[in-house]
């Protein structure tokens, strides 16, 4: 392990729903790329640069298991990757449980667990691994560590947590957890001080870890104990004993009955849980006074504290409104006013029941090597834009019932056709014939696209064999 003997655990869950529409069913909020670039998830990788960790640890949705090791490689981060892939969904106190579980079986008892959500802005990030190192002290008093934030102005939006009595130089007991309070009763709490943010970021040992599902949530201890681990490679659980966890945070099953919390306070690394549109309006850059915009096809009149995000090229128009924040994709918009952020969450679940597919899946695919649009599509053709991320490649491949034709739009793109490698830059095109081996790849550090025409009697995504693969896809 690493010097400071911390081994990061980052859990990629999420069900998209409070940053509808830009997150998705399958796409949830860790895979949602931020104003400036990047993912919530990338970021969050790319983070742990202080802490120099030797493994990190990544719990993720199965589907998700291809995209995480490439978003992995783009974060530029120094470590060797584990990926356990959850079969199904089940919360946060299940997957802290199989985390433990397994390094147990892989690390040993002594190995040390920073439990982090996948899907939170934090701005300084070396003083926020300054905090896990002295949460990494605390966990080797037999402790659980949990980070507490300090609080910049009273909110209702967050979990508290009450400092108790000292109990080191690094931390000090916690008296008690808060839940989400009202705001009256968080400005009361603010001003008298000894109150923090839950971060929801957990660090134990984990044998420690293991211990104290045994002691307060022993159902979810025998599942995992009775898990198999495999000696070496990423994970995926059995999927019949997986389903038996009660979906449960590990802050109601675990942290709010342990005697052994430790809470290493006032942290001031100036966090966010961008858990919904209001606090990730505050990541847009200004757009003049007091509004902020992701284009610049923006216009605001008569507008105070307004955003608009867009992943289109449309023009957006606000016009006499204040704090509102307008979302646009290419298949849903999203406006909301200045005490509705809360209730993104609800649409989208109206979304779900009605079986909308805007609230499902992305107007475009996700692949571990970019994404594409499909374009247009007729009997015998399709058209799509296929992005390539910087430095990543498609799978070496033929199909059997489609030619294909590619033209470059965007950055310079490395293709494979037949016994071919050539390079393309933008406006230069190729023919792929129907069962020649071809391949794409965006080898510089800029974005690249092809707009790609497909022609052949059957265009099916399954309509493909693949010869070599960078994510060890069938």
């Amino acid at each position: 392990m690493a010097e400071n003997g911390i081994i990061p655990t980052v859990m990629c869950g999420g069900s998209g729903s409070r940053l509808w529409p830009l997150s998705r069913a399958q796409l949830p909020k860790p895979f949602v790329e931020l104003p400036a670039g990047g993912t919530l998830l990338q970021q969050t990788f790319a983070g742990l640069a202080g802490l120099a960790p030797e493994k990190v640890i990544a719990i993720c949705a199965a589907e998700h298991q291809a995209n995480v090791r490439a978003i992995f490689r783009l974060s530029g981060l120094a470590a060797e990757l584990v990926v356990i892939a959850e079969p199904l969904a089940r919360n946060t106190a299940p997957a802290a449980a199989v985390a433990a579980r397994f390094a147990l079986e892989r690390f040993g008892a002594d190995a040390t667990l920073a439990l982090l959500p996948a899907d939170h802005v934090v701005k300084d990030r070396p003083e926020f691994c300054r905090a896990l190192v002295r949460a990494a002290a605390a966990a080797g008093s037999q402790r659980l560590a949990v980070l507490g934030i300090r609080p910049d102005s009273p909110s209702d939006q967050y979990g508290y947590i009450k400092a108790g009595t000292k109990g080191s130089e690094e931390w000090c007991e916690v008296a008690s957890f808060i839940e989400k309070p009202d705001l009256q009763n968080a400005q009361k709490m603010i001003a008298a001080g000894g109150h923090y943010w839950n971060a929801g970021v957990f660090v134990a040992r984990a044998d420690v870890l293991s211990q104290e599902f045994v002691a307060h949530a022993p159902p979810i201890a025998d599942i995992a104990a009775a898990l198999e681990v495999p000696v070496s490679g990423d994970w995926s659980p059995d999927a019949k004993s997986y389903a038996a966890f009660p979906n449960i945070s590990i802050d109601y099953a675990v942290a709010e009955k342990t005697t052994r919390a430790a809470l290493v306070a006032d942290v001031d690394a100036g966090w966010s849980d961008v858990g919904d549109w209001h606090s990730f309006a505050q990541l847009i850059p200004n757009a003049g006074g007091s509004n902020r915009a992701t284009t610049g096809s923006s216009q605001f009149v008569s507008c105070t504290n307004c955003a608009s995000f867009s992943t289109t090229d449309r023009t957006i128009a606000v016009i006499g409104l204040e704090k509102a924040v307008v979302v646009d994709t290419a298949d849903a918009l999203l406006v909301l006013g200045p005490q509705a952020a809360a209730q993104a969450g609800a649409i989208y679940r109206q979304l779900v029941d009605a079986g909308d597919l805007a609230a499902l899946s992305p107007p475009y695919e996700q692949r571990p090597w970019g994404r594409y649009w499909v374009l247009a599509s007729g009997p015998g053709f399709k058209l799509k834009r296929v992005e390539v991320n910087p430095g990543a490649r498609l799978s070496l491949q033929s199909h059997d019932r489609r030619s294909e034709h590619w033209t470059v739009v965007t950055g310079t793109m490395s293709a494979t056709v037949g016994d071919k490698m050539f390079d393309m830059k933008v406006e230069e095109s190729c023919h792929v014939p129907r069962q020649s081996k071809h391949r794409l790849a965006n080898c510089t550090d800029k974005p690249a696209a092809v707009i790609e025409l497909q022609l052949g009697d059957y265009l099916g995504e399954d309509d493909i064999r693949r010869y070599e693969d960078d994510y060890q896809r069938p």
